[in-house]
């Protein structure tokens, strides 16, 4: 197992603190599970790309597109979100 050194991890933290200050200024946007719906994750306004993501809630594995992922208003979202279950008729 590789330990850290004080000089790493001193680097590491600086690193991490320099992120938390650049991103204060950024857009978030959620990212959902395509399949149960369950928040999986954030995206900032200058992410781009692909993301490989597996969910908390139904453990499924999936690659999203973060272009796909962009920031919508809680009501669109809820209108072209989730699909809902189709009954028939016997």
């Amino acid at each position: 197992m590789m330990q850290y050194t004080e000089l790493e991890r001193s680097s590491a933290r600086h690193r991490a603190s320099l992120s938390a200050r650049e991103a204060t200024h950024l857009l978030e946007r959620p990212l959902y599970c395509p399949e149960c719906g369950f928040k999986i994750g954030v995206a900032y306004s200058d992410c781009a790309g692909h993301v490989r993501t597996k969910c908390q809630k139904c453990k499924t594995v999936s690659i999203l597109n973060l272009a796909y992922f962009r920031r919508a208003s809680k009501k669109a979202r809820l209108a072209t979100g989730k699909l809902l279950p189709v009954w028939e008729d016997d």
